[in-house]
């Protein structure tokens, strides 16, 4: 199982995994998979991908995931 916390609510929830995926993984025993992991650190590339293309707007990946989502909505695909 993989354990995670949401960031928005701090909430704990328990997520199933494979054996396989957890293998591919080379999770630890026991720990953080991904220490220090910042938000910043994550949106950092997206920012650099939208300088580079001219956009001035700022854009989260959370922003750029709901934005995606909302067009599949619109055109009809199951998600």
């Amino acid at each position: 199982c993989l354990r995670i916390r949401t960031q928005k609510t701090q909430t704990e929830a328990t997520l199933p995994i494979s054996y396989e995926a957890y293998e591919l993984c080379g999770m630890p025993d026991t720990g953080k998979v991904f220490k220090g992991l910042k938000r910043s650190m994550i949106n950092y590339p997206l920012k650099n991908w939208l300088k580079k293309a001219g956009i001035t707007k700022p854009i989260t990946f959370h922003g750029f995931r709901h934005s995606y989502a909302v067009i599949q909505i619109s055109l009809g695909t199951d998600i």
